[in-house]
């Protein structure tokens, strides 16, 4: 399995989410965004372009493709890039992918036309086309007869499937999802102001917080959480007013609130997402 995370930051180069994908039999992926960031989620991989709307901060996709080699992404807007994530060995244009983007929805859109002009004619010619596909289907049934009648077919299915969750046993206990982001998560956690009110408040902690906009919410936070001396937890912290924000569907079951006056606003404080540091997978909170 193909696992790749990637940082996602606005025009000025402010982390503002991550988005983690991998590749198995299906291309999963789940972007994380610390604001409000409405569009279109365009994901570049080799030279195919998939497109994705979302709604929320919290945004998960499947889809069927077998590829994780170089994947870049970004949200349009109305024509507009407002968020890009890349690896760091992408040395494309980011307006490039935009311009590819513009082409597809324009492609989708004469597909749209054309099936709605056509639709009477492929009516006309359904009945004979039924006749033909009755012929395609009763030869796939022989196949299959012929298939499950061999003697070693459900041998080898069987000894195929042992094998593939073997190895996928395997790749589960030596992958560590912060091995992957570790560097940039770092650079991040390292490059800005430690919290230490916070820290003091949450025992076995590592707090920081980032500065991003100019209103109330003009920060997010991230920490670390160890048991023992080992990482344990990777905690993403949204500043809000009250308990009493609506929160999105989506991030509820893993949101917990967490309060802490903020710039001496009474009844402040943060809702606290947490991520297991060695799978990538989101806590639900009870």
């Amino acid at each position: 399995m193909q696992k790749k995370v990637l940082l996602a930051k606005d025009l000025n180069q402010n982390t503002v989410g991550i988005l983690s994908l991998e590749c198995d039999t299906k291309l999963k992926g789940k972007l994380k965004l610390f604001d409000e960031t409405k569009g279109t989620l365009v994901l570049k991989i080799g030279e195919n372009i998939l497109a994705f709307d979302k709604q929320n901060s919290e945004f998960e996709f499947e889809t069927i493709f077998h590829d994780l080699n170089l994947p870049t992404a970004c949200i349009i807007c109305d024509d507009k890039i407002l968020v890009t994530a890349k690896t760091e060995n992408f040395v494309g244009d980011f307006d490039d992918i935009l311009d590819e983007f513009k082409k597809l929805k324009n492609q989708e859109n004469q597909t749209k036309f054309f099936n709605e002009e056509s639709k009477e004619l492929n009516n006309n010619d359904f009945n004979q086309n039924l006749g033909n596909f009755e012929d395609v289907k009763n030869n796939v049934k022989k196949l299959e007869k012929n298939l499950k009648n061999s003697e070693n077919f459900e041998k080898n299915q069987k000894n195929a499937s042992k094998n593939l969750k073997s190895l996928s046993e395997n790749i589960d206990e030596t992958y560590n999802f912060f091995d992957e982001i570790h560097e940039q998560f770092d650079e991040l956690f390292n490059s800005n102001k430690p919290f230490l009110e916070l820290e003091e408040k949450i025992e076995n902690s590592k707090w920081v917080k980032v500065y991003a906009k100019s209103d109330f919410s003009n920060h997010y936070i991230l920490g670390k959480i160890f048991d023992d001396e080992k990482l344990k937890f990777i905690c993403y912290g949204i500043p809000t007013e009250s308990e009493d924000v609506l929160l999105d569907d989506d991030l509820k079951p893993y949101a917990q609130w967490f309060p802490f006056e903020i710039d001496g606003v009474k009844g402040s404080g943060y809702f606290l997402t947490y991520q297991d540091a060695k799978t990538g997978e989101n806590v639900l909170i009870n």
